[in-house]
């Protein structure tokens, strides 16, 4: 079987290698702006909005625990509108994502499935959505 190699690996930015759970749109833009003039000829077109991208008091690597999370009504994480302000009305991360597309660039955003919060219209409508290993409890978070 013949296979083809890539010239180079994936190559990207994800935002927790300088910002922990910090960063905030006009830092990502930034750094979406200096990968596509001077590292996208090399290869790199991954832009990465790594862990806490929803939560409004997120700086740095430290965690909140308990703290309020941006969410629909439907309990579906939301970027948090104070740190990220393309997000409001509902927009989510597709402005940002478009930015990222309009200079050849690939957006990704980090999010965690097996996490979910009881207190949300999805899960009082579908609990049997949880992920979960067949024949154990589910478990709702990682102690974060």
């Amino acid at each position: 079987m013949h296979r083809k190699i890539a010239k180079t690996p994936p190559c990207g930015w994800n935002s927790w290698d300088c910002f922990g759970a910090g960063v905030n749109e006009e830092q990502l833009r930034a750094n979406a702006d200096y990968m596509a003039k001077y590292l996208k000829e090399y290869g790199w077109q991954y832009v990465v909005c790594d862990i806490q991208w929803y939560e409004p008091k997120a700086k740095d690597n430290d965690y909140f625990s308990f703290t309020p999370l941006n969410m629909d009504e439907y309990g579906r994480l939301m970027p948090a509108e104070n740190r990220f302000p393309s997000a409001k009305n509902g927009e989510g991360f597709k402005p940002l994502a478009d930015y990222c597309h309009s200079l050849g660039l690939k957006f990704g955003m980090w999010f965690e499935p097996e996490m979910i919060c009881e207190d949300s219209n999805l899960y009082r409508a579908h609990p049997d959505w949880m992920m979960r290993v067949p024949g154990r409890a589910g478990n709702i978070a990682r102690e974060q």
